[in-house]
């Protein structure tokens, strides 16, 4: 059985590539019954180990570091360069084309990115999601912010599923 006592941070799986194995092997890594779920005592060591089942908070970017970030990256410069040397070289037509690629690319990025933080933001400011969990041999709803690996999650349909999570068994599951 896996040694819970290594004190992984909390960045890395507890059950490196849990979708890639059977889930009766995810369980036993993971030392939890799904019929019964965790002991109440599991559930409260797991989460001194782990923490809280949180997005980390980032230092929320302005629009304008978002397209400062797009102007550096590696493509532009070399859009740029390109343009130049197409100018230089009198292709007026040719650097045109280019610098108009180079501004799709960095407006393209820029839009992407930043509904990309938008939707992040939302996900945070969503609250207090619960989710259904078996622990202790009962099913009972807990604020999802107190999952922890290992937890048997119980999901019905239009539930938001708020933590990275092996499905041990589906019906009609469609992406």
């Amino acid at each position: 059985m896996a040694d819970l006592d290594d004190h992984r941070p909390a960045t890395e799986a507890p059950v490196p590539a849990a979708w890639a194995r059977p889930a009766t092997e995810v369980a036993g890594v993971l030392e939890v019954d799904p019929a019964a779920g965790l002991s109440r005592a599991e559930v409260a060591e797991r989460r001194r180990r782990y923490g809280e089942n949180r997005l980390r908070e980032a230092r929320r970017r302005t629009a304008f570091e978002i397209l400062f970030a797009q102007l550096r990256s590696l493509v532009v410069g070399l859009l740029g360069a390109a343009a130049a040397a197409s100018f230089v070289f009198g292709d007026w037509v040719e650097g045109i084309a280019i610098v108009a690629v180079l501004v799709l690319n960095t407006l393209l990025g820029f839009v992407t990115e930043l509904r990309a933080v938008r939707s992040m933001e939302a996900l945070r400011r969503m609250g207090s999601v619960e989710a259904r969990v078996r622990r202790a041999g009962g099913e009972e709803l807990v604020p999802a912010q107190e999952l922890v690996p290992g937890d048997v999650v119980l999901l019905d349909e239009g539930d938001v599923v708020t933590a990275d999570l092996r499905l041990l068994e589906a019906n009609g599951v469609e992406a």
